[in-house]
């Protein structure tokens, strides 16, 4: 149960990579309106949920819920970082938040793997 839980994780954990792999190339190729709405998809849903891996919880609609939440007060913190240094350059911003959380997702599937194969020595 243990080894389908971290592969759950970690599949989900390459989802939002993908996410934001699709939001990138999207939004150099610009097209419309499609890459905006995978942009406001990953803005709204991936910062959230990568923080959330290191936290955790334990309902998927908890999970749901908090990755939404934090994810919007993550890009509003952004957003009024730029607008008080009066350096707006929303694209560098974006691209800043996506390289931690990707970052911060590699971490976790890097740490479910560890977690599985010292599961599979153990046992």
């Amino acid at each position: 149960m243990r080894a389908f839980l971290s592969d759950r994780r970690a599949a989900l954990d390459a989802a939002l990579i993908a996410l934001i792999g699709a939001a990138g190339v999207l939004s150099y190729l610009q097209i419309q309106p499609l890459s905006g709405l995978v942009v406001l998809l990953a803005m709204c849903v991936v910062p959230g949920a990568a923080f959330l891996t290191c936290a955790g919880a334990s309902d998927p609609l908890t999970s749901a819920a908090l990755a939404v939440g934090l994810s919007l007060a993550i890009d509003t913190a952004v957003a009024t970082a730029l607008a008080w240094s009066g350096w707006w350059h929303p694209e560098w911003a974006a691209l800043a938040v996506a390289t931690v959380t990707a970052g911060l997702l590699l971490t976790d599937i890097r740490r479910t793997r560890t977690d599985r194969s010292q599961a599979c020595a153990v046992s």
